[in-house]
């Protein structure tokens, strides 16, 4: 017995479900909910996106469909027109899609500040709390 993805799905078996796939994230469903539906296994999804540049692109346009039906429900959970669980609205929208608290920047520093004398230091410090530099 040879290991491997079950040859049902096949390059026909892509081309006969391409076009449902976006259509199977409507209402905020997760890869696994799709992979279940489609009647198959979480590996076996991940593998057809990897072998299948289209059946990726789908699942991509189908994600984008889920995250905005989340981003819905919690615009309407803040206006009072749907009641939700913040919380839990909240940790999803974090862990599903990656949204955060906060934004991060870097800095980068030209200059070699070990070498700046102090004067020279509080100066530069001063131009970059004024928005100078």
């Amino acid at each position: 017995m040879t290991a491997g993805r079950p040859k049902e799905f096949t390059q026909e078996w892509i081309d006969d479900h391409i076009d449902s796939i976006p259509a199977m994230f409507e209402n905020g469903e997760s890869i696994v909910e799709v992979a279940v539906e489609l009647g198959m296994c979480k590996d076996t999804f991940y593998e057809l996106k990897k072998e299948y540049p289209e059946f990726s692109d789908a699942v991509k346009k189908g994600l984008v469909r889920s995250e905005a039906w989340w981003s819905k429900l919690g615009r309407f959970g803040a206006a009072g027109k749907a009641d939700i669980q913040p919380t839990t609205w909240i940790f999803n929208m974090k862990n599903r899609f990656n949204w955060r608290d906060k934004t991060e920047a870097t800095v980068e520093v030209a200059h070699t500040l070990q070498k700046m004398s102090e004067e020279a230091l509080d100066q530069y410090i001063e131009d970059l709390t004024n928005g100078e530099s």
